[in-house]
């Protein structure tokens, strides 16, 4: 899908919901069964402190992802992807009350269905 081409990726998804869906849930693998764990919602943008952050973790991303330095993918995951993600995944956060569904593998996608 992708030529490793920054500059092709960023310009590949214009909006939150398509790179949400798209490209971080394919990126990110959380063991989402444990109670203790991380927690995540497939209707993640029905939550509006997560569909801020992640809008402001979109927009990060835009901007480290076409750093012509190269450093960019190494910054942005480092000092804003990791923070943010456990902060909004956590069992503690916005997705606290979601039952943990035991039939998925421990290890998987991030869910995610399209807003309405």
């Amino acid at each position: 899908m992708f030529d490793g081409n920054n500059e092709n990726i960023v310009s590949q998804f214009t909006n939150l919901n398509e790179w949400v869906e798209n490209w971080l849930s394919k990126k990110i693998n959380r063991n989402l069964m444990h109670k203790n764990d991380y927690r995540w919602n497939r209707k993640w943008w029905s939550f509006p402190e997560v569909k801020e952050v992640l809008g402001c973790l979109f927009e990060a991303w835009k901007y480290y992802y076409s750093n012509p330095n190269g450093d960019g993918k190494a910054i942005w995951w480092k000092d804003f992807c990791y923070p943010l993600l456990d902060r909004i995944m956590n069992y503690r956060g916005p997705f606290a009350i979601e039952v943990i569904d035991e039939t998925q593998e421990n290890y998987y996608e991030l869910p995610c269905e399209k807003e309405v």
